[in-house]
């Protein structure tokens, strides 16, 4: 069976990660920039106070979105393996997601969505694209996965009375549409040993939308 969803777990070592769209990340953030990190600081682990209990970041900022107004910024993520800690490189730059902890303080994590700079293209056109008026596009991020696995090679259609919308799922599964707000019908194409059965329209919202869109996609191999 393929599914192909907006919105698919996924498991990062032990930590179990939800999938976010570049929209849901933003939604779910109080501080979107890109920095460069100048300093790492491992935490005291004989120190038990909550604050003190994650790796330290030290970032210059050398972009912003919302919620970053310093200079350099700290914030704090785990060490690594089982707690989700995110593992930035002294002297790399990144597009950091950071949520506001109950201390006051930033915070990040594998599952935040932050992501080296030279990854995060898609990203940071969408953070440029919250500007633009009237939105550029409307977009629908999703996933293709067979057996709990990846897809890749899936073709998703959008199609309306214009030209048709298509993406190709890559080797992580991920695809992207966009185009124009409006109802789409939905089509997917994959090897001609299985079938498809798909919702009969999409909407796609403004860019600037998020989380409202769910398309699933099941298929099955010919007997």
């Amino acid at each position: 069976m393929l599914i192909v969803s907006v919105v698919q777990p996924r498991l990062a070592a032990a930590c179990d990660c939800k999938l976010l769209s570049p929209c849901e990340s933003v939604l779910h953030s109080s501080a979107v920039f890109v920095g460069r990190v100048v300093r790492i600081e491992d935490p005291n682990l004989a120190d038990s106070r909550p604050i003190l209990a994650g790796r330290r970041v030290t970032l210059h900022v050398t972009g912003r979105y919302y919620g970053a107004t310093e200079a350099d910024i700290v914030i704090f993520t785990g060490i690594g393996g089982g707690d989700c800690g995110y593992p930035f490189v002294v002297g790399s730059t990144y597009l950091v997601y950071a949520s506001t902890s109950p201390n006051g303080s930033l915070s990040t994590s594998i599952c935040a969505h932050t992501q080296p700079f030279t990854a995060a293209g898609s990203d940071l056109e969408y953070l440029h694209g919250l500007t633009t008026a009237p939105p550029a596009a409307a977009r629908a991020f999703g996933r293709a996965m067979s057996a709990g696995k990846p897809y890749k090679g899936a073709r998703i259609f959008l199609e309306s009375s214009g030209r048709p919308i298509t993406a190709v799922s890559g080797t992580d599964g991920k695809f992207e549409l966009r185009g124009p707000p409006g109802v789409y019908r939905l089509r997917v194409e994959i090897p001609s040993a299985t079938t498809a059965s798909a919702p009969a329209a999409v909407i796609l919202a403004d860019s600037r939308g998020c989380g409202t869109i769910t398309v699933s996609v099941q298929v099955a191999k010919l007997r």
